[in-house]
């Protein structure tokens, strides 16, 4: 007779395969999705699990590619060589695109293990879903969901913003997973969110890089020292082109102007930018905590040849990130317009908050974000195509959660702080002036902006009786009062008054 197993034994036996079991299971469900076409009316954007691309490159464009990432470990910055590109094809269910493609992003996160970043350009008869211009990068690189979910809504909201989604890739056959694809900054890219051809503009940024590699080289080197940004100068994307044709070059001089007088701060932001538009990046921005696409060598503008003017388009936010850009709640938060926003190298933040529209603006737009019905709205519309991206990105990416209540907290921080002021954090004063009249002083101890749109004469001047007098609060140090003498606004040592 054989002894029966003890109970125990049984369930040490059963154990790995109930876990074997699960595992299998969970295998079944990840890959059970149904590969759809592309949603109509947005090419390149799918609804659940997207086709699979497939490069092709030559072994010689292939040994290019690994010298030059070499290159950049080593450095520890991928810089642009001379001849960086590299012909490759294209593939996808059966279609075929003759491209060229690069290595891209600057530091060498976009290059380790098998999961390198590409830049890709395709001809312009033959773009890929309406993109003549792409990178494809490991979803890592742009924290996953938080920087597809920040795009979505920056161009929900009117904001430019590249087009961003994922794809499966292969390389010569083999599988390199899940990849981000993000849209370059193109005639499409304007095309497909309605504005008219214009120029596309940025800082030159190749001697920061350059002048960061030779940092890390060499440690006696403080890149601190140096006025990297003072230095910079403003171009256009394709530059070549757009100088050997007559058409463009005047429309080109323009937008130079105009982006040295934003770098200078030497004409109002109104004449320049279109301030809406700027005021929803900003607020949006903090929302999202997108401040990484705040630096100037990541900021990018579209030049409105009709309307003279320049708006901002969003990318390399590193959304929903860890890193602490800001010196508050917001952008905004205790801050008087003379320096800079949220990260130190935010300089070209300065120009926007000395005006009082932009101000008024980007407070209204803080307050409509920060609405938890409006974030639960957002969230609830988005949702089923949020949840299938992230079945999509755990096939590769186990572990990876969205957390969808990050912006629920950040809503909420943002709600608080703008609900905080109290009355008793302006003090006013007032004197009798020589001319009869009466000086009104007011002192702001809130770190936030306030608007004071006029004040009761009798709390000053009883002799006048009841009387609400309106006036405007300049950014002067003084501003008239219409009748009754004039305002004028005191600093104190640890504030600025703020007013618009």
């Amino acid at each position: 007779m054989h002894p029966k197993p003890e109970p125990g034994h049984l369930r040490e036996f059963l154990w790995p395969l109930a876990v074997l079991g699960c595992i299998l299971l969970l295998i079944t469900v990840f890959q059970a999705v149904p590969t759809p076409k592309p949603t109509a009316g947005n090419p390149g954007q799918f609804t659940n699990d997207p086709p699979e691309l497939q490069l092709r490159i030559p072994k010689k464009g292939i040994w290019k590619l690994r010298a030059q990432r070499e290159a950049a470990l080593q450095t520890g910055i991928l810089l642009e060589s001379i001849d960086p590109w590299v012909n490759a094809r294209l593939e996808e269910d059966g279609q075929v695109w003759p491209v060229k493609i690069r290595l891209k992003g600057d530091w060498t996160d976009h290059l380790r293990g098998g999961k390198w970043s590409f830049r890709v350009q395709v001809a312009d008869s033959l773009a890929y879903h309406r993109m003549s211009a792409f990178s494809l990068q490991n979803p890592a690189t742009r924290q996953f969901l938080d920087e597809w979910l920040f795009h979505k809504v920056l161009i929900q909201q009117g904001v430019l913003a590249p087009h961003y989604d994922f794809v499966r890739l292969r390389l010569n056959g083999s599988a390199l997973g899940v990849y981000a694809i993000e849209e370059h900054f193109t005639k499409e890219m304007l095309e497909r969110q309605s504005r008219r051809e214009g120029l596309l503009l940025k800082f030159s940024e190749e001697a920061l890089w350059e002048l960061r590699a030779k940092a890390i080289r060499e440690d006696s080197i403080d890149f601190s020292r140096f006025k990297l940004f003072a230095s910079m100068h403003p171009e256009a994307f394709q530059t070549s082109k757009i100088l050997n044709d007559t058409d463009l070059r005047p429309i080109h001089a323009s937008a130079m102007v105009l982006m040295t007088q934003y770098k200078s701060g030497s004409r109002p932001a109104a004449d320049i930018f279109d301030l809406d538009a700027v005021a929803k990046q900003y607020a949006l921005t903090d929302l999202f905590d997108g401040h990484h696409s705040l630096i100037w060598h990541n900021r990018r503008f579209y030049f409105d040849p009709v309307l003279q003017r320049l708006e901002p388009v969003v990318y390399d936010a590193y959304a929903g990130n860890d890193l602490s850009y800001l010196h508050g709640p917001f952008s905004g938060y205790a801050c008087n317009g003379e320096t800079s926003y949220g990260h130190p190298l935010d300089v070209l933040g300065t120009i926007f908050f000395r005006d009082s529209n932009f101000v008024a603006r980007y407070y209204g737009y803080l307050w409509a974000f920060s609405d938890s019905s409006w974030v639960e709205r957002l969230l609830n519309g988005l949702g089923p195509e949020l949840e299938a991206k992230a079945r999509l990105l755990r096939r590769e990416f186990l572990f990876y959660r969205h957390d969808a209540t990050r912006l629920q907290r950040a809503a909420g921080r943002i709600r608080s702080t703008l609900e905080s002021f109290q009355a008793y954090s302006l003090r006013w004063d007032s004197t009798a002036a020589l001319d009869g009249g009466w000086k009104y002083c007011v002192e702001n101890y809130s770190p936030l902006a306030v608007r004071v749109g006029g004040h009761l004469l009798d709390a000053f001047d009883t002799r006048s009786g009841p009387a609400w007098v309106e006036f405007e609060a300049a950014q002067r140090p003084e501003a008239k009062v219409p009748g009754k003498g004039e305002i004028q606004l005191r600093a104190l040592p640890e504030t600025e008054p703020r007013f618009w």
